[in-house]
């Protein structure tokens, strides 16, 4: 479930990709942060909120076990699990706590059931070689990017995984740290034709046309990847 791996890969024709880009118009937008710093014992990542699905859902698939869980799940639509603690509904947003020991492979259904959502949860497993704190509220629209929202630690032999998903083009593994930034460049928004008389519809069914502009840092050497999208 990592938009941006499988933008730059060619599978951008997924909803909940779209659903991600719907709050942007014409223009130049941050995008998501992830830096990495690798030591001999374990590898340790912080970035923005869009990345916490993407560590999160790395870290289930490759445990085994039950996890402890702490946080809440942000979503347009109700969560019915019998995971869920409790549920309020705040402009037009369900908020669904959990907290308790979880069997990894349940969490993964919501995760793949609810691709849209925002998975803002602690995820922790004793000698399970890896842990991850994040924040959680809903970042505002139009605040400064908040490259500390999470933090993670992996276990060094994690690397092959969290490189694979996270550094996907690059090769570099001695590396001590790197740091990865994303450009969204917006020139056209394509509104279907009967969506150009409904200004909130055009909105929400519009695809965004452009170009995302990846930067990818290692140790003060920097290498820049573009990829074309309409989403």
């Amino acid at each position: 479930m990592n938009f941006i791996k499988e933008i730059f890969q060619g599978d951008q024709e997924q909803d909940y990709i779209h659903q991600k880009f719907i709050r942007y118009g014409r223009g130049e937008f941050h995008g998501p942060v992830i830096s990495l710093k690798k030591s001999n014992k374990d590898i340790k990542v912080n970035g923005t909120a869009d990345y916490v699905n993407i560590l999160s859902e790395l870290i289930l698939r490759n445990s085994n076990g039950n996890i402890k869980v702490s946080g809440n799940i942000f979503s347009k639509r109700e969560i019915k699990s019998k995971l869920i603690s409790k549920t309020k509904k705040k402009r037009g947003l369900f908020n669904s706590e959990l907290k308790g020991d979880f069997v990894s492979d349940e969490l993964l259904k919501l995760y793949e059931e609810f691709k849209d959502a925002y998975f803002f949860l602690d995820l922790y497993s004793e000698g399970g070689g890896f842990k991850l704190k994040t924040k959680k509220k809903l970042p505002k629209p139009g605040s400064e990017i908040d490259d500390k929202f999470f933090t993670a630690v992996f276990d060094i032999s994690f690397l092959n995984t969290v490189m694979n998903e996270i550094c996907f083009d690059s090769e570099n593994k001695n590396f001590k740290e790197m740091k990865i930034t994303h450009t969204y460049l917006i020139n056209e928004l394509v509104i279907p034709e009967e969506y150009k008389n409904d200004a909130v519809k055009a909105r929400i069914f519009a695809k965004r046309k452009g170009v995302v502009k990846r930067i990818v840092d290692v140790d003060g050497y920097a290498s820049e990847f573009k990829k074309e999208f309409e989403i």
